[in-house]
C-alpha cells in the first residue's frame, strides 16, 4: 500500500511557486553574529577560565511579507476509540480554524489511523472550494479501534514524498491522545523517517492529548525533524497550543539549519568543554528561525592557565559555520563568524556581562536539568529529579540577573516541575509529560505558554484562536 502511495502524485497543482518580492525591505534576512558572555576575560596563571560564547541567529521582523510563499500540511489524526467524544470534536474545531488562516497557494491532506490508517484526502489546495472540500471531511471524521500511529507517520510521510509541485514549507502535524497498540513503536517510527525519502526538508510536530499518550515516543519523532511536541492537559489548551504551531508553519524565514563551530588555532591553548546541542556534539541543528524572532546555540571554552604581557590582547578560538535554506527566496546559504576574545592582564577595568548571553546560558541548563529530571523519575529515583530542579534554581538565583521576564519564566518552570516529582504515581500520571513539554520548549524556543519565544504571527493567530474559539462554545 505505502508504495501506492509513494507513485501517487495527485496533489492538486499550485498555480504557481511564488516568486520572491524583487524589494528586498519586504523579506525577512537573517542575521548571524557570535559574541562572549563578558566584553573581556583575565586569564588565571594556575587554572583554566571558562568563557561562555554564544552563537546568534536572528530573523528582520518585516510586518507584511509581500507574497507569503506556500506551506504543505498533512495532518495525521488520531480517530481511535478513546478519541470519541470532546477530544475528536475538539480536533475537529481545530483542523477548522486551520483552514480560516490558510491561503490559496496552501495545501493540506489529512491522513486518519485507527488499526490501520487512511488517506482521507490529497493534498487540496485552499482555494474557498477546497477549504468546503476540506472541512465537508474533517466534520465526518468518527472514533473507531486501536491505535497504529506509526502507520499513520508512514502515510503521512508518503503523501510529502509523492508531491509533484512542492511547497517551500513543509509540516506534518500528529495528534493522537494514547499508545501506539503496537510493538517496538520508537525503532518502527525512526525506521519509517529513515526509510521514506521527502525531497525537501520538513518538520514533524506532535500533539499528545490527556495522561495516556506516550510523550517519549511523540518528543523523538518531533525531535527527529526540529519540530515541536504540545502535551494538551485539557481539552481547552488545545486552542493556543495549535495556533502557536500554525504560526511557526506559516512564518518560517530559515530552516534546515546546520551549525559547525571549529577549533581554531590561537596563541593561547583552549579546549571546548561544552556544546548545548542535541549530542554535545560541534555539528548539530537549530530548529526553524521565523519571522521576527532568534536562536542561540551556547557553548563552553576553557582556556588554559596562562598569562599575558599586553595590557589586552585579542583571540579568535572559533569559526562557526551556518548553513541554512532561507524559505522566502529558496536559496542555500552558508556564512562564517568568527569569536572574538578578549583578554586583559588584570581587571581595572569594568567587566560587564551580556545578559543575552547569560539568559540562554540559563535557558539550556533549564532545559537539561528538566531532561535529566525525567531520566531520574523513568527511574524511579523521584528525590533525586526533584532535587536536580532545585539545584538549577538556586544556580540560577545567584547569577543576579534582575528583572529579565524569561529568567522569571524558567525559575517558576524549574520550581512548578518539582510539584510533579512528589510521588512516582503523580509522575507516571501526568508529570512526565508536563516535563517533557517544558523541557522540550525551552530547549527550542517553543512554546505557547512563553510569550517571549512567539513572534507576531503566533502572538496574532493565538488571539484569532481564541475569537474562533470562543465563537464555536457561544
Amino acid at each position: 500500500m505505502g508504495a501506492s502511495l509513494a507513485r501517487n502524485q495527485d496533489d492538486e497543482p499550485l498555480s504557481e511557486i511564488s516568486s520572491p518580492s524583487s524589494d528586498y525591505n519586504q523579506i525577512s534576512t537573517l542575521n548571524i553574529s557570535i559574541k562572549t558572555s563578558t566584553n573581556y576575560t583575565v586569564l588565571n596563571p594556575k587554572i583554566s577560565s571558562e568563557v561562555i560564547g554564544c552563537l546568534v541567529l536572528e530573523a528582520q521582523n518585516i510586518e507584511k511579507q509581500l507574497n507569503r510563499t506556500g506551506v504543505d500540511i498533512v495532518c495525521v489524526i488520531d480517530t481511535s476509540g478513546s478519541m470519541e467524544g470532546e477530544s475528536l470534536e475538539l480536533v475537529k474545531k481545530t483542523l477548522s480554524f486551520m483552514l480560516t488562516q490558510l491561503e490559496d497557494n496552501d495545501r493540506v491532506c489529512l491522513i486518519k489511523f485507527t488499526t490501520n490508517a487512511e488517506r482521507l484526502c490529497k493534498l487540496t489546495r485552499c482555494t474557498n472550494s477546497g477549504k468546503k472540500r476540506l472541512d465537508a471531511i474533517f466534520s465526518r471524521l468518527k472514533a473507531e479501534k486501536k491505535t497504529n500511529m506509526i502507520e499513520g507517520l508512514e502515510y503521512g510521510l508518503f503523501a510529502l514524498a509523492g508531491r509533484r509541485m512542492i511547497n517551500r514549507s513543509s509540516a506534518i502535524i500528529i495528534l493522537t491522545d494514547g499508545m501506539d497498540d503496537y510493538s517496538e513503536s520508537l525503532e518502527r517510527a525512526k525506521a519509517t523517517i529513515e526509510k521514506i525519502k521527502v525531497p525537501n526538508n520538513y518538520t514533524i510536530h506532535t500533539f499528545g492529548y490527556g495522561p495516556d499518550h506516550d510523550s517519549n515516543l511523540l518528543t523523538s519523532i518531533s525531535n527527529s525533524k526540529c519540530g515541536g511536541f504540545y502535551y494538551i492537559e485539557k481539552h481547552d489548551n488545545i486552542a493556543e497550543a495549535f495556533a502557536n504551531c500554525l504560526g511557526e508553519i506559516i512564518s518560517i524565514v530559515a530552516d534546515n539549519i546546520q551549525v559547525n563551530l571549529q577549533a581554531q588555532a590561537c596563541d593561547i591553548e583552549f579546549t571546548m568543554s561544552k556544546v548545548f546541542s542535541e549530542n554535545g556534539d560541534n555539528s548539530f541543528r537549530i530548529s526553524n528561525i521565523l519571522n521576527g524572532s532568534k536562536k542561540e546555540a551556547i557553548f563552553i571554552l576553557n582556556l588554559g592557565p596562562g598569562v599575558i604581557d599586553e595590557d589586552e590582547k585579542k583571540i579568535y578560538p572559533v569559526k562557526a559555520n551556518v548553513t541554512f535554506k532561507h524559505v522566502p527566496t529558496d536559496q542555500q546559504i552558508s556564512i562564517d563568524t568568527v569569536l572574538e576574545v578578549v583578554l586583559r592582564k588584570n581587571d581595572n577595568v569594568s567587566i560587564v556581562k551580556d545578559e543575552d548571553c547569560m539568559v540562554n546560558y540559563f535557558r539550556f541548563k533549564t532545559a537539561e536539568a528538566m531532561k535529566e529530571a525525567v531520566l531520574l523519575g523513568n527511574k524511579g529515583n523521584i528525590d533525586d529529579a526533584r532535587n536536580l530542579l532545585q539545584e538549577c534554581v538556586e544556580e540560577i538565583k545567584k547569577s543576579l540577573i534582575e528583572e529579565n521576564d524569561l529568567v522569571d519564566v524558567l525559575i517558576k518552570d524549574l520550581e512548578s516541575s518539582q510539584k510533579n516529582f512528589v510521588s512516582k504515581d503523580e509522575y507516571d500520571l501526568n508529570g512526565k509529560h508536563v516535563v517533557l513539554k517544558k523541557a522540550h520548549g525551552h530547549w527550542s524556543k517553543r512554546g505557547e505558554e512563553v510569550e517571549a519565544y512567539q513572534n507576531i504571527c503566533q502572538k496574532d493567530m493565538i488571539f484569532e484562536s481564541k475569537q474562533y474559539f470562543g465563537k464555536c462554545f457561544d
